[in-house]
C-alpha cells in the first residue's frame, strides 16, 4: 500500500488480488459453523509465511472469522469485558473488606465469552477470570494470567490487580 502510493497508477500492485491470494490459503468459514481445526490453521500459517505482502497478511489476520465475527473483534470484546471485571472487582473489594466478588455475575452481569457464548469462567478463590480462548475449550484457567496469545489454552486475568 505504501509502495503503491509512490508508484504511477499504471504500475500499482492489485492489493485486492493479493489479499484474495492470501485468503485462498485460509480454511473456509461459514456463519454458525465451528472454527477451523488447529491443523487447518497451522497449514494456513505455513502457506502464508512463504508469501510476500505483509500488509495483506495483516488484513487477512484482522478479517479472519470465527462464527462470522473477526478474531480481532472477539479479542477486543473479551479484553473490554475482562478489564471491566478487574475494575469492578477492585471496587467490590474496597467495600467488602478486600474480598473478591462472589461470582462472575457480580463482576459483569450478563457478559458472555465471545469464544463460547457462555458466561466467562471465574474462580473467586484464585482471583481469576478467564475466557476459553480461540479453541473454545475450558481448561480451568490454568495458564499464567495475562498471557493472551494463541499458545495459551485459556485467556486469564487476575481480578486482584
Amino acid at each position: 500500500m505504501i509502495a503503491n502510493a509512490k508508484r504511477p497508477w499504471s504500475k500499482q500492485v492489485d492489493l485486492e488480488g493479493e489479499q484474495e491470494k492470501l485468503l485462498a490459503h485460509w480454511p473456509p468459514h461459514t456463519f454458525g459453523d465451528k472454527p477451523p481445526s488447529s491443523s487447518d490453521i497451522e497449514k494456513a500459517r505455513i502457506a502464508l509465511q512463504s508469501m510476500k505482502n505483509p500488509f495483506g497478511k495483516l488484513v487477512v489476520g484482522f478479517s479472519l472469522s470465527i462464527f462470522g465475527m473477526p478474531v480481532a473483534e472477539f479479542k477486543r470484546r473479551m479484553n473490554e469485558d475482562l478489564t471491566r471485571m478487574v475494575l469492578t472487582n477492585r471496587l467490590y473489594a474496597m467495600s467488602h473488606g478486600g474480598r473478591n466478588a462472589p461470582n462472575v455475575e457480580a463482576l459483569l452481569p450478563g457478559a458472555l465469552d465471545p469464544f463460547s457464548e457462555k458466561p466467562y469462567r471465574y474462580d473467586a478463590g484464585r482471583g481469576l477470570v478467564w475466557s476459553v480462548g480461540p479453541d473454545g475449550k475450558d481448561d480451568g484457567g490454568k495458564d499464567k494470567p495475562g498471557i493472551l496469545t494463541n499458545k495459551a489454552k485459556d485467556w486469564a486475568v487476575s481480578v486482584r490487580g
